[in-house]
This record gives structure tokens, C-alpha cells and sequence, in this order.
């Protein structure tokens, strides 16, 4: 027999593993390919994984990417296709070329009376690959293909198939919730995500088709 309290714990652990479970199936969660443990106390050095815990000891779903030859990326976990060079650079082997940088506004097709008039939609208005439905990446898929194993100063992402990545940010979609006027942006220097730029700031822009 259970005790109440085996009972209330299986029922909040239940209720916490539920969305992902129902998310299950769809796709894998890629690894973040950390791969170096620290110390948790001054001085913070580097120590052998093994029995940390930490993110480096483990390797689940390692990162894993195919290069389409069209300008196009898949990431084999999550199954999502990215553009493989920023926009504004040249859809070539090595992304050459200039990127250029967008506002919030212009990056996700949203109207501003002020910072998008012409409702400009820089995703979109892509044909990359020959597709046509490309968009503005979310917080956590943008998330999902920093490597972080790579350290400062980056870019912190797999240069075999996102070559010339800016170390930089890089818009998502994700408006954020304590301000709508900001929103949330992932930052390939040091992989960090941010919730500090206002949407009439300038960052680059990879876009995404599939997934949601």
C-alpha cells in the first residue's frame, strides 16, 4: 500500500512530467554539448565529470545536424529546418557576404506604427531551400542549437553548418511577458538568452520552418 504521502508525490510528479510527456514522440530535446564540469566552490575550477551531476556528464541526444545543400539545415532532434546563414549573408558553402540586422518588429512581420509601417516581414518574404513558410524561431527553439561547449567569445553554435554566425544576438519571437515592448533574444558570444532589448533594437536574424 502507498502512503498519503508516496501518493501526493506521485500526483505533483505526474502533474510536473505531464506536458512533457504529451510533448513525447514529437522530437528529442537536444543535447546542449556541455561537455566540462566545475568545481562549485572558489575557485570555480575545471574537474573530472564523473558522479557531478552536472551537465557534462551526460550526453543524451547528442547535437546532430544535416546539411541539406540548399541553404537549409536540419536539426536531426528536434526535426525543425534552419536557414543556414544569417540573413543577409550570401546562401553559399560559407555563409559569405554581410549580415544585417533587424528590428523586432521587422523580424517577426509585426505591424508598428513607427518601427514597421510597411509591415515588413523578413522571415517570410524568404525562398530558401524552396520554401516559402519560413518564420522567426521561439525562445527555446533558438535555444536549441547553441553549443555550449564553446566558450566566449563564440559564436557558440556548430560553424561546420551555421558557418560566419555573428557572435552576437539573434532575435526569437518570444515577446516578453514583464514588458511587451521587450523580447527575448539569444546571444551566440556566450550563449546566454535575454529578455533586455526593447523590439526597436537591432539583432541578427536566423529563421525556421516546421515545428510549433
Amino acid at each position: 500500500m502507498f502512503t498519503k504521502k508516496q501518493i501526493i508525490l506521485t500526483a505533483i510528479v505526474f502533474i510536473v512530467l505531464m506536458p512533457v510527456l504529451a510533448f513525447a514522440g514529437t522530437f528529442n530535446l537536444p543535447d546542449t554539448g556541455q561537455t566540462k564540469c566545475y568545481r562549485d566552490v572558489s575557485p570555480y575550477d575545471e574537474i573530472p565529470c564523473l558522479g557531478t551531476g552536472q551537465d557534462g556528464e551526460y550526453n543524451i541526444n547528442p547535437m546532430s545536424f544535416t546539411d541539406n545543400g540548399n541553404g537549409t539545415v536540419t536539426d536531426n532532434n528536434t526535426g525543425l529546418m534552419w536557414q543556414k546563414c544569417t540573413v543577409g549573408q550570401n546562401n553559399d558553402t560559407t555563409c559569405s557576404g554581410t549580415a544585417v540586422t533587424y528590428n523586432w518588429y521587422q523580424a517577426s512581420g509585426t505591424y508598428d506604427a513607427t518601427y514597421n509601417p510597411s509591415l515588413q516581414n523578413v522571415c517570410s518574404s524568404l525562398a530558401v531551400g524552396g520554401h516559402s513558410d519560413w518564420r522567426l524561431p521561439t525562445k527555446k527553439e533558438l535555444m536549441s542549437i547553441v553549443d555550449y561547449s564553446i566558450s566566449y567569445p563564440g559564436p557558440t553554435i556548430n560553424t561546420t553548418y551555421f558557418p560566419n554566425t555573428k557572435s552576437f544576438y539573434y532575435w526569437s519571437s518570444t515577446t516578453y511577458a514583464g514588458d511587451p515592448s521587450y523580447a527575448w533574444s539569444v546571444g551566440f558570444g556566450e550563449g546566454g538568452v535575454y529578455d533586455g532589448y526593447a523590439k526597436d533594437y537591432y539583432n541578427y536574424v536566423r529563421c525556421v520552418r516546421g515545428g510549433q
